[in-house]
C-alpha cells in the first residue's frame, strides 16, 4: 500500500476553507430559514483563532472577511434592520485576529530564539575542551558531553541514567569529600586535582571543578562537573623535574659554588656547596643578598662587580678574596650574563672555586726563582771575587813578613789584609743564604740580613 503524506499547509487552508463554508452556513440558517436577528457567531472565533495561530498576521483575512460577513448579512437579509451588536462583533473578530497573530509571533520568536541558545549551548557543551557532565541529587548522570565521553571511552547511551560512581571513580568517590555531598552542604565551587579512573582500569589526570545545578526556581538539584585533562601538563611536568633533577644532580656533584642572581643583584638560587660555605640550606638563599652574608667592603665589591657585567654583558673571570668558615681565601670567579631571547640580561650567573692552594704554590714557586737567582748571582760573586781576594790576602801577609812591622807600611798591609778577610766572610755569608730575610736599610729601601747567617769556616 501506498503511504498517503499530507501537505501541512493545504491541510491548513483546507480545514479554514470548511469552518469558513460553515460560518456562512449558519448566517444564512439564522437569518433567512429561522428569520431572527441575532445570529450565534461563538463558531467564528475557531477559524479566526486557527488562521491567526498558522499564518500570524496574514491570518487576519479570516477575521476580516468574517467581520465583513455579519455585518453583509444584515444588509442584505434584513434591509429594515442594523444591529449594533453585529458592528461590535466584527470589531471583535478584527481585534482577536490581531491579537492572537501579534502574540503568536511573539510566542515562535521566543521559540525560536530559544531553540537557538538551546542549540547554540548544546554545541559548546559537546564541543568542550573539558569533560563536563550533570548529576542529580541520586548520582544519576543526566548529560554528558563528547570529551567527557571520549576520555572516558564510553558511549552517552552508556552513561546516562546510570549512577556516576558505576560509569567512572575517583578517590572522592562515596566518602565525605564528594563532590556531590560537599555542594548539598553549601559548598558554591569545588576545585580539586585527581586521577579520574575509568571501569576498564585506565586513569586520567584531570582538575575537577564542581558548582551548583540550579532549577528555574534556584533549587540545587545536582551538579555540574568539569573535568580539565591534565595529561599532557603532567607529562610535560615530569619531564621538566626529570631534567631539572638531572641538573640539579649535576650542578650538586660540581665541586664549585655556584648561584644565580636576579638583575637587582638578589640571590634567585644555589647549589648546596655554596650553601654549605654560608651555613644555611639551598633554598634559604632565595631573597638574600651580598650584604646578608660578606662584610660590608667585600659584599660591595662582588656588587660592583656583578653591576659591570649587567651593564657590559660580557663574561668577567675574576680572582678575588672570599670568606670560608670565617678565614679569608681566594677564588677563581666567573661570571656571566644571562639573557632573554631579545638580548636582555634578566640574571647573572656565577661560579667559582678555591685557587689558594694554587696561589700559595705560586708564591713559593716566586720565591724559590728569587732564591735560585740569588744562589747563581751568589756562585757569581763567589767566583769573581774569591780568587781575588786570595790573592790580595797572600800578598798582604807576604808584605807584612818582609817589612818592619814598626812602619806605616805594615800597619796598610794589615788593614788590607783584614779587609779584605772580613769581604771573603761576606762572600761565604751570602753563598750560604737558604731564606731571604729583609730589615730595614733606609725609608724607602729594605737590605738582606745576613747576621743569622753561618760561616762555614769561621777560622778562615
Amino acid at each position: 500500500m501506498k503511504k498517503i503524506v499530507f501537505d501541512k499547509e493545504k491541510l491548513k487552508i483546507f480545514t479554514v476553507v470548511i469552518l469558513l463554508g460553515i460560518c456562512v452556513f449558519l448566517i444564512y440558517y439564522f437569518h433567512k430559514i429561522l428569520n431572527i436577528s441575532t445570529v450565534f457567531t461563538h463558531f467564528f472565533y475557531i477559524p479566526i483563532i486557527l488562521a491567526s495561530l498558522w499564518w500570524k498576521r496574514k491570518g487576519l483575512i479570516v477575521a476580516v472577511f468574517l467581520a465583513l460577513l455579519l455585518v453583509f448579512s444584515d444588509i442584505y437579509f434584513r434591509l429594515d434592520v442594523m444591529i449594533i451588536n453585529d458592528y461590535f462583533r466584527a470589531f471583535l473578530f478584527m481585534a482577536m485576529g490581531f491579537l492572537i497573530a501579534v502574540l503568536s509571533e511573539k510566542i515562535e520568536k521566543s521559540e525560536r530564539e530559544t531553540k537557538t541558545a538551546y542549540s547554540e549551548l548544546n554545541q559548546i557543551f559537546n564541543t568542550a575542551a573539558d569533560g563536563m557532565c550533570m548529576i542529580g541529587k541520586d548520582y544519576t548522570i543526566l548529560r554528558i558531553n563528547d570529551t567527557l565521553s571520549s576520555i572516558l571511552g564510553k558511549t552517552k547511551d552508556e552513561m546516562v541514567g546510570k549512577k556516576c560512581y558505576d560509569v567512572y571513580r575517583t578517590l572522592l568517590c562515596q566518602t565525605p569529600d564528594c563532590p556531590l555531598i560537599r555542594i548539598l552542604d553549601g559548598k558554591e565551587c569545588i576545585e580539586d586535582e585527581l586521577e579520574l579512573g575509568c571501569t576498564d582500569g585506565r586513569k586520567t589526570p584531570c582538575i575537577l571543578t564542581a558548582i551548583p545545578f540550579l532549577a528555574s526556581d534556584g533549587e540545587i538539584v545536582g551538579i555540574v562537573e568539569d573535568f580539565k585533562d591534565i595529561t599532557e601538563r603532567k607529562k610535560a611536568e615530569n619531564t621538566l623535574w626529570e631534567s631539572e633533577n638531572k641538573h640539579r644532580t649535576l650542578l650538586e656533584n660540581l665541586p664549585q659554588k655556584i648561584f644565580l642572581k636576579d638583575k637587582n643583584l638578589v640571590y634567585i638560587s644555589c647549589n648546596d656547596n655554596y650553601a654549605r660555605d654560608l651555613n644555611i640550606e639551598s633554598n634559604e638563599i632565595i631573597g638574600k643578598t651580598d650584604y646578608d652574608f660578606f662584610p660590608k667592603e667585600l659584599a660591595e665589591k662582588y656588587r660592583a662587580d656583578d653591576k659591570r657585567i649587567i651593564e657590559s654583558g660580557r663574561t668577567k673571570d675574576i680572582e678575588e678574596e672570599y670568606i670560608q668558615d670565617g678565614q679569608k681565601v681566594f677564588v677563581q670567579t666567573v661570571k656571566t650574563p644571562v639573557k632573554d631571547e631579545k638580548g636582555n640580561v634578566f640574571s647573572i650567573l656565577g661560579i667559582f672555586w678555591d685557587i689558594t692552594e694554587r696561589k700559595q704554590l705560586e708564591e713559593e714557586r716566586i720565591k724559590v726563582s728569587k732564591l735560585e737567582a740569588i744562589n747563581n748571582m751568589v756562585v757569581t760573586i763567589n767566583h769573581e771575587m774569591n780568587q781575588p781576594l786570595s790573592v790580595i790576602i797572600s800578598n798582604a801577609g807576604y808584605l807584612m813578613e818582609e817589612i818592619n812591622k814598626d812602619s806605616k807600611v805594615y800597619e796598610d798591609a794589615k788593614l788590607i789584609s783584614d779587609e779584605a778577610r772580613k769581604l771573603a766572610k761576606l762572600v761565604k755569608k751570602i753563598r750560604n743564604i737558604k731564606k731571604i730575610k729583609t730589615i730595614e736599610y733606609s725609608q724607602d729601601s729594605k737590605m738582606i740580613d745576613l747576621s743569622d747567617i753561618d760561616e762555614e769556616d769561621k777560622n778562615d
